[in-house]
């Protein structure tokens, strides 16, 4: 009879105790979701020597993301893609938790989380990052900083004020740290019009990067520091930016981009951007054509060093 009756008591605790673990997990994972985008394209390049023609899958983007409660989310983000050997690679693009609230304005991000300038860009100036990325960290640009990294980040938002502060390991979401340094990054901006990416807008921000010990420069300090002003309304997107970088022991380096986004109609975009750093100048000029809310076109032409780039492209969101 004890045996029946304490089997029975283990059966029903055991019932009860899955019951409410059953009802943390539906209270703190109801919330989750999958996205995906995907972007494939056929390039030809004209380097003077040989033209190539070739297929890639530039990105295939797998996002999860959970909200735990109104204050604490989280997000995992896994890329696979083809590398510049035409090889297939894999890497893990972001996996941070997301905390609101932690300060007055002010939210927090860390883990493998977005850096404070390029994430900023790529919202408010350039939607073609898939097709040609933004000019800080395009190899045919000026190359000087990563999209995300493992470290934390800071954003404030006010209504005519937003920063972004964030200390990282400084190699990027793509090479290991040594440990022999960190860096230090800050994104400042005025929202003249208010602070919004829905209307019409005038942002003039200032960025600086003071990366110690950075392994991709031999190990050598190295800073960047610039300043950004994108206007939008209903029609047109046009941005103007200047940065300077110093590496330790070498000369320092200047650089600017230009930018331009034109609606010609709800569905087609036409789309261009002019650099310049060091010796190299990028010309870029596009058409996008939005087929629906999942599937987008892009037709481009770029030039840079004396190569000569036919691009053409397919996005699809999910």
């Amino acid at each position: 009879m004890k045996k029946i009756i304490f089997i029975f008591l283990v059966t029903a605790f055991s019932f009860g105790a899955e019951t409410i673990w059953e009802q943390n997990l539906s209270k703190y994972f109801n919330n989750q979701s999958f996205s995906g985008i995907h972007y494939f394209a056929f390039n030809t390049v004209d380097n003077n020597t040989e033209t190539t023609y070739k297929f890639n899958v530039r990105r295939n983007y797998l996002t999860f993301k959970n909200k735990l409660n109104d204050y604490i989310n989280f997000r995992i983000t896994y890329d696979v893609y083809q590398n510049d050997d035409g090889d297939w690679d894999n890497s893990l693009k972001y996996a941070y938790i997301y905390f609101k609230k932690v300060l007055p304005y002010t939210d927090l991000e860390i883990g493998q989380a977005h850096t404070t300038w390029i994430d900023y860009e790529k919202k408010s100036s350039w939607k073609y990052d898939l097709a040609s990325r933004v000019f800080l960290d395009d190899r045919s640009g000026a190359n000087l900083l990563a999209s995300a990294d493992l470290g934390f980040k800071l954003i404030t938002n006010l209504d005519y004020f937003s920063s972004a502060v964030g200390v990282y390991d400084g190699e990027g979401q793509n090479r290991n740290s040594e440990g022999k340094g960190l860096s230090v990054e800050a994104r400042l901006t005025y929202h003249i019009l208010g602070n919004s990416y829905k209307k019409d807008y005038l942002n003039l921000s200032v960025l600086g990067n003071n990366n110690n010990n950075n392994e991709l420069e031999s190990s050598n300090n190295s800073n960047v520091y610039g300043v950004h002003l994108v206007y939008k309304n209903d029609f047109v997107i046009l941005s103007v930016q200047y940065i300077d970088s110093k590496v330790q022991n070498e000369a320092s380096k200047d650089g600017y981009s230009f930018s331009g986004d034109y609606s010609i109609n709800k569905n087609l975009n036409l789309f261009g951007m002019y650099s310049s750093f060091e010796d190299t100048k990028t010309r870029l000029a596009g058409l996008s054509y939005k087929i629906n809310q999942n599937i987008n076109t892009v037709a481009m032409f770029k030039n840079y060093s004396s190569i000569d780039e036919y691009h053409l492209g397919l996005q699809l969101k999910w």
